[in-house]
């Protein structure tokens, strides 16, 4: 059961989301979440794509935690290219 405020603004009929962290790690890798498809990203080295996998973590809203496969200085893809081939050129716009 979960139990709000008594002073909360909530009318019958509202709804409510509820998010419940079972898990807290501290500095951990972040990649956006819309880089990632299942295990797999695309990183940028020398100006070609390399597909690579990774073993995420926790999953946020709009970020993913890298456990590992990923070193810290990757250039990631984002969003995740669909058609993009690995090892095909790449010209990194922002970052």
């Amino acid at each position: 059961r979960l139990a709000l405020p008594a002073d909360t603004p909530l009318m019958i009929g509202m709804s409510v989301d509820v998010n419940i962290v079972i898990r807290v790690s501290e500095a951990a890798l972040l990649i956006p979440g819309q880089a990632l498809r299942g295990d797999t990203v695309f990183t940028v080295e020398d100006g070609t794509a390399r597909r690579q996998t990774i073993q995420p973590g926790i999953q946020g809203i709009t970020h993913v935690e890298v456990r590992s496969g990923l070193p810290e200085t990757a250039q990631i893809i984002t969003p995740f290219p669909e058609t993009l081939e690995d090892g095909a050129r790449v010209t990194v716009r922002g970052e």
